[in-house]
């Protein structure tokens, strides 16, 4: 994954946000825009009830191959590494 997300931090600033609840499933995104200086106070997993098969066998790839989170359970892991890092 290639993505930058210095713009993310621009616009946010241009905008005069303080802080952001983050909808993402990916650790990478919560810590690139952390690094970058976004304070991303909560992680707000993206839970399909009944994605169907095809989506479902994407889904665990993208937790297996890239760490994408499963659910809001894990937020507070996440939560935890932000208070250790400030």
């Amino acid at each position: 994954d290639s993505r930058e997300y210095t713009a993310v931090r621009d616009i946010l600033a241009d905008l005069g946000v303080k802080s952001v609840g983050l909808m993402t499933n990916n650790p990478r995104k919560v810590r690139e825009l952390r690094t970058l200086g976004v304070d991303v106070d909560k992680r707000i997993a993206c839970i399909v009830e009944d994605p169907g098969a095809i989506a479902a066998a994407y889904v665990q790839a993208k937790r297996e191959q890239m760490g994408h989170l499963a659910s809001d359970e894990e937020n507070v892991s996440m939560l935890n590494e932000k208070a250790l890092n400030e």
